[in-house]
């Protein structure tokens, strides 16, 4: 049956719960120096609400593709040609990528705060917004880290587990229905 909505206790936002379908998904990379490369042939799935679903296999073997191709994320200038179906329920969805882009000088705080500001409504109350921030910052376990800068090469600032973390903490501040993580 439907399921309804819930409330994400980190941030009070209301989660409405989705469905990923998808059916002989297929993707073609066409080479510069002509013919193609099959990277995904007649897959077919689903993704249930409440549920994980793991995408597992060897290197090369069309992971990444597949977790474009679900999101929304492959580009027609990439050269990938996509066929199939794909249909969800829904409509605010997030994206965890593999390497996170984020303001080296900002720190955790600052950065989740950002986010919060830039993601939630722009009716919510700016109290309300550092209070969702702080409430992810907290179910994430990134206070002992929440005021040491992100830092990048050149500065010393989170280990790799934080910084997987505070990617994960931007994309749940608006509570997706959901969450694709490279």
């Amino acid at each position: 049956g439907d399921a309804a909505p819930e409330e994400n206790g980190a941030t009070g936002v209301q989660i409405e719960p989705a469905e990923l379908r998808w059916k002989d998904l297929a993707a073609t990379l066409e080479m510069k120096k002509g013919g193609q490369v099959t990277i995904l042939d007649r897959v077919s799935g689903q993704a249930k609400p409440g549920r994980l679903l793991a995408i597992l296999g060897p290197s090369g073997a069309g992971k990444t593709t597949l977790l474009n191709a679900l999101a929304g994320n492959v580009a027609a200038s990439e050269g990938i040609a996509l066929s199939g179906e794909l249909s969800s329920t829904g409509h605010n969805v997030a994206y965890v990528k593999q390497q996170a882009l984020f303001f080296s000088h900002l720190t955790v705080r600052e950065t989740i705060h950002l986010a919060a500001t830039l993601r939630l409504p722009k009716e919510m109350a700016l109290t309300e917004k550092k209070n969702t921030a702080e409430a992810v910052l907290q179910k994430l376990g990134l206070v002992k880290c929440a005021d040491t800068i992100v830092g990048d090469a050149k500065s010393r600032g989170i280990s790799g587990g934080e910084m997987k973390r505070l990617s994960l903490a931007c994309e749940l501040i608006s509570a997706p229905s959901l969450i694709f993580a490279d």
